[in-house]
C-alpha cells in the first residue's frame, strides 16, 4: 500500500497565500486555532497556512502546527528581496541554505549569525533543489538566503552580510525561522522565493509595492511544479 504523502505549503501574507491558492479547490478548516487550508492533489494531502510577517510569527505557528499535525515535507513560498547582482526582481531563487543575519552570539564563540546550539547554515532539502533546478536551469538560482526582521534597505546593507557569510543572494523575514523549525524536527523543508524588490535599488520600497503580486504569482507556479514532482 502506498503511502499518502502530506505537505505543509506556509506562507507569510495574504499576497504569497492567495497566489497560491488561486484556481485551486480547498477546503477551509481549523486545527487547533489555526485557519488551514486543505485541499488533495495526485495522492498527496496539502496544507496551507498564514503565519505572518516576520522570524517569530512563523515559528510560533509553524510550531504550534507541527504538534499537532505530521508532515513529509515543509514549502515556504513567498517574495524576497535581492542583495546580490546574480538576482534581479521577478528572478526565482531556490534556497540551499538559510541563516540569520541579525543573530549575534560572538561573545560565547559562536559565528555571527549562529543561535545557541544551532548550526551556523540549515541546510534546505537538496533533492528539491535539483528538481528546481531541471525546471528552468537557466532562470532559476540557487544560494544562500539570510533572515532577520529587518526590511533590508540599500543604506542598511551591512558589510557583515558578505564578510560573514557566503555569498548570500536574498535576503527575507521568515525562512530563518522555518528552517530552524524543521531543523529540530527533522523535517525536509524547501525554501521558494521570487525576488520583488532589490535591496540595491534606492526606491526598494516602491518597487516591492509593485512587484509584490506578480512575484507571488511567480513563487507560487515553481511551488506547484515542486510538489507534483516530490
Amino acid at each position: 500500500m502506498v503511502k499518502t504523502r502530506s505537505i505543509l505549503v506556509v506562507f507569510a501574507m495574504d499576497e504569497e497565500m492567495k497566489a497560491f491558492y488561486k484556481d485551486k479547490t480547498f477546503i477551509e478548516t481549523k486545527i487547533g486555532f489555526q485557519d488551514i487550508y486543505l485541499s488533495d492533489y495526485k495522492g498527496k494531502t496539502i496544507y496551507g497556512m498564514k503565519c505572518g510577517v516576520g522570524k517569530v510569527s512563523m515559528a510560533f505557528n509553524l510550531g504550534a502546527f507541527l504538534n499537532n499535525i505530521q508532515v513529509d515535507k515543509v514549502f515556504n513560498t513567498g517574495v524576497a528581496g535581492s542583495i546580490s547582482e546574480k538576482l534581479k526582481p521577478l528572478s526565482i531563487l531556490i534556497a540551499n541554505k538559510c541563516a540569520y543575519h541579525d543573530v549575534d552570539l560572538v561573545p560565547f564563540g559562536y559565528k555571527k549569525g549562529q543561535m545557541s546550539r544551532m548550526p551556523l547554515y540549515y541546510d534546505c532539502d537538496k533533492i528539491g533543489v535539483k528538481a528546481a533546478i531541471r525546471k528552468d536551469p537557466e532562470n532559476i538560482k540557487v544560494g544562500t538566503i539570510l533572515s532577520g526582521d529587518q526590511f533590508i534597505t540599500a543604506e542598511k546593507i551591512p558589510s557583515y552580510f558578505y564578510e560573514d557569510f557566503n555569498d548570500p543572494l536574498a535576503v527575507d523575514m521568515e525562512s530563518g525561522a522555518v528552517a530552524q523549525c524543521c531543523y529540530m524536527r527533522n523535517i525536509p523543508f524547501q525554501i521558494i522565493r521570487a525576488i520583488s524588490d532589490s535591496a540595491k535599488n534606492q526606491t526598494e520600497h516602491e518597487e516591492y509595492d509593485r512587484l509584490l503580486n506578480e512575484a507571488s504569482a511567480k513563487a507560487s507556479k515553481v511551488t506547484q511544479f515542486l510538489i507534483e514532482n516530490y
